[in-house]
This record gives structure tokens, sequence and C-alpha cells, in this order.
């Protein structure tokens, strides 16, 4: 019997590392492919790979991710900067598994999945301006409520809002997500900025946002905690970088 086609165990990757939050140990990726889809993998899968007491799909799968790092939908390995043995998913990993995600989804043949963990990008415009207005309009009436002066800051700014008590500053970072908001996709610049304005940055994070039957984001939907925003390095999962190429490597 034949093997499962690296297309497929690709796919599989894609699903496992976005349902386990963008990030994940090999052994934590494989045995969520196992679970979730253990049951189309071949006899010939499970034989172990010559001299070595591996299944032949787990070494596939391995060689896979290589092939991912080397296209770009997963993280490579950088001494000091990524964690060794931790397969992450990029941006461009992370957009590449949402047309998988929604096929699976959508299979007659399959059980649902739960891909809840960590927030991933909503393929949808529209929906993804819904979910972040939302997040950023609760934020901003909560600390109303609570007698600060608030100024809608989301455009052109590092942070969506400024709160004002007194002498008192607090800038205002939100991030809405459909799933269990346990990893949010945050920038750059905004990470600069709460690290250089420490004690002075709070993220509000609505987690398991649903939409109405009109399209419309449901306010008494989900679960929205605040944070001190103050993120340290162990908190940070690098999704993609910036490379700037030396001119003396033109070839």
């Amino acid at each position: 019997m034949a093997i499962t086609p690296q297309r497929v165990l690709h796919d599989y990757l894609l699903l496992a590392l976005t349902a386990l939050g963008g990030s994940a140990t090999k052994r934590q990726a494989l045995d969520w492919i196992d679970e979730h889809f253990g049951v189309t993998l071949t006899v010939e899968d499970r034989q172990s790979q010559p001299r070595r007491a591996e299944p032949k799909w787990e070494n596939q799968t391995a060689w896979e991710r290589n092939r991912m790092v080397e296209t770009g939908l997963i993280a490579p390995f950088i001494e000091g900067v990524t964690e060794r043995g931790r397969w992450t998913l990029t941006r461009a990993g992370r957009t590449a598994a949402i047309p998988i995600a929604d096929a699976v989804l959508s299979g007659p043949s399959r059980e649902p999945l739960h891909f809840a963990t960590g927030q991933t990008p909503v393929s949808d415009p529209q929906r993804r301006r819904k979910i972040e207005d939302a997040a950023q309009d609760r934020l901003m009436a909560l600390y109303r409520a609570d007698g600060w002066e608030v100024v809608d800051t989301r455009v052109g700014h590092p942070y969506d809002a400024r709160a004002f008590k007194g002498d008192v500053v607090r800038y205002l970072e939100a991030k809405g997500t459909t799933s269990a908001g346990e990893s949010v996709i945050v920038t750059r610049n905004e990470v600069e900025w709460a690290r250089t304005h420490v004690g002075e940055c709070v993220m509000g994070i609505w987690s398991g946002i649903e939409f109405s039957a009109n399209d419309e984001v449901l306010s008494e939907s989900g679960e929205f905690r605040l944070f001190d925003w103050d993120p340290a390095p162990a908190e940070l999962v690098p999704t993609q970088y910036d490379w700037v190429p030396d001119a003396a490597k033109l070839l």
C-alpha cells in the first residue's frame, strides 16, 4: 500500500500548527496529526524507517517541515532568536492554512476540528475589520465607563487609543479573535512602543467572538480580558523576519 503523499502531509502540518496556536514542538504537531488524521494513514505509513525507530509518516512529515522552512511557511531555527525543536508558522504559513482549514471544516465527511487556541488571520477583510473595530471600541468604552478621557488613535499609531485620568496616561491596544485568544498577533511597532512605555500600556483581548445571522459581531459572545501589555521575550514567538540583503552577496 502506498504512503501518504507529501502534499497531504503538508496540509496536515499546516492544520496542526494552526490548531496548536501557530507554534508547537515536533512531538506535539505529530501527535495532533495522528489524533485527527490517523485513520487516513496507511499501513506502510506506520512502518518504521529503515535503521530508525520512527514511523515513515513521521519522518516524511519532518522532511516536509524542512521544505516549508525553505518556502517561508515555517520559521527557520536561528540561534538566540528561535527555540530549537519548535515549529512555528510564519505569517505566510498562517495565511496558507486558512483555505485548508475552511475546506476541512466544511467537508461533510469530517467532524469539526477545534482551532481554538491562538489568533489567526481572518480571510474575509470585512469580518476582520469588524472584529478589530469591535475589540477596540469595547476597550475604549470600558475605560470611559471608569472615568477616563479616551482619544481614538487607531490610525497611524502603535496603539489604538490614549486614556487620561488626571496626570495618568494609559496606551490602549485591543485584539479581537474568534479563537480562544491564548495568543494574538502583534506588530513590531506595537511591541517596541510597549517596551519603551512599561507600566503605561494595556492590552484588551476579546476572544471567542461570534457573528449574528446578519454578519455583525455579537456583543454578548466570547470573553474580554485585560492584561498589562509588557511583552517579555519569552512571550513572543517570531512568525516572520525582515531580511536586509548585503550588496556584496549580489549575484
